[in-house]
């Protein structure tokens, strides 16, 4: 699921005041009122997903607020592994021309797999002349933001297919062991331009039969 994040972006955030102490925003405000219901109900459906034992994932971009703003729900949920995926590693554009633009997922899962099934489509940016920015220095709503709203083909695909491997092996969940992945997608470096600061969203590893 990836809920709206026009609201929960810093670019919007002089009209939807959402601040550390006020993650709700300006709930008279019609966009933050739908971001708000939308949230709640991506919440809702994550959760009870989970309590059927299927594989589900929450994604928005790493810069939103939209984890925190639903922490009280989410942290009751087990089983939750997060991820960062870079859009320019799924991207075919020339080098230089590809959007950084880092998405943050939360994934679940029934057993020990969880919600490290996500890692089989993690990638990394390693671009070699560095990337796009999305918006221009103290300009927001440039065509960036929109024009890399939606996953590049290869990233929707990989994304599938991480899905259905982790269903089509849920019978043999206890043979899952957690080993070190010597893939250079899974070696690459944080970037520095990925706005999350949590010190585990990258795993350099894999979970493989």
């Amino acid at each position: 699921m990836a809920p709206d994040c026009s609201s929960f972006v810093f670019p919007n955030s002089s009209r939807t005041l959402r601040k550390k102490r006020r993650l709700a925003g300006d709930e008279t405000y019609g966009p933050v009122q739908a971001g708000n219901d939308m949230a709640r109900a991506a919440a809702f459906l994550l959760a009870v997903a989970v309590a059927r034992g299927r594989y589900v994932v929450l994604e928005n971009p790493s810069g939103s607020c939209i984890f925190s703003y639903l922490k009280t729900w989410l942290e009751v949920v087990p089983g939750a592994v997060k991820c960062i995926v870079h859009r320019c590693a799924y991207s075919n554009a020339p080098a230089g021309e590809r959007w950084l633009k880092p998405y943050k997922f939360l994934a679940y899962g029934p057993g020990s797999l969880a919600g490290n099934w996500i890692w089989r489509a993690a990638r990394r940016c390693r671009c070699p002349n560095g990337q796009m920015k999305l918006e221009a220095s103290g300009v927001s709503g440039t065509p960036g933001l929109s024009a890399s709203a939606s996953y590049p083909k290869q990233l929707g695909e990989m994304l599938v297919k991480a899905w259905q491997w982790a269903n089509d092996h849920q019978k043999d969940d206890d043979s899952y062991t957690y080993t070190s992945d010597s893939d250079s997608e899974m070696e690459a470096s944080a970037s520095s331009d990925d706005q999350s600061s949590d010190p585990d969203e990258f795993n350099p590893g894999a979970w493989q039969r």
